[in-house]
């Protein structure tokens, strides 16, 4: 009964399945809840992480101990009561559902220091349907609509990205082939809608005047 709360008694041994979901900070939308899946509206800002796990048993994290007639009650009964007396949790496996993108300036010419790099963005699908979790694991994941929306790489602790900051260091070896020079990250990471192509735009300043 999808409309019913849902519990883990401790005295029976009904084998139940362990979903879970990470939202970041995204503001909180209605949850949707369907016989066969949880949904809900999501917003990414290039910041916010989205992810869904869910549960599954492993005989290989077994004891030797157990003899071949328990496993197979404690495959038939996870996760339960049952399971958890002798030590078998559900542990959650989390995968990602946005695309995380990296920028990093390789010196190109001796002066190639002087250009400093004050902002990136990335053109990206940002709202969407998230289904959380549903009878059918292939069905999860995020369905974005076809709206996008600039989003800008932030720092790594998710603060605005520093000014004034990012440049390649003096002094490169431009013998070595580019992308084996000294390389700089620009701030941390964003992420966005997955997709084949981006459109990315790069403020950036000469600091020689030029």
């Amino acid at each position: 009964n999808a409309s019913a709360s849902t519990y883990y008694p401790a005295g029976t041994t009904d084998a139940y399945d362990f979903y879970a979901y990470f939202l970041d900070d995204c503001p909180v939308m209605p949850v949707t809840r369907t016989a066969d899946r949880i949904t809900m509206p999501v917003e990414i800002d290039g910041a916010r992480d989205i992810m869904s796990g869910r549960a599954e048993f492993s005989e290989t994290s077994l004891p030797s101990t157990f003899s071949e007639t328990e496993k197979m009650l404690l495959r038939q009964r996870a996760f339960s009561a049952y399971t958890a007396r002798r030590g078998v949790n559900p542990v959650l496996s989390f995968r990602h559902h946005l695309a995380r993108l990296r920028f990093v300036l390789y010196p190109a010419s001796e002066e190639a220091h002087t250009v400093v790099v004050n902002s990136i963005k990335v053109k990206s699908r940002h709202s969407g349907i998230f289904t959380a979790v549903a009878r059918n694991q292939e069905e999860e994941g995020i369905a974005f609509s076809s709206d996008y929306a600039w989003l800008s790489l932030p720092e790594a602790d998710g603060s605005a990205l520093k000014t004034d900051t990012y440049h390649t260091p003096l002094g490169a070896d431009l013998s070595l082939p580019l992308y084996e020079r000294n390389g700089v990250q620009v701030g941390g990471t964003v992420l966005v809608a997955p997709d084949s192509d981006y459109e990315a735009e790069v403020e950036f300043f000469d600091q020689k005047g030029n």
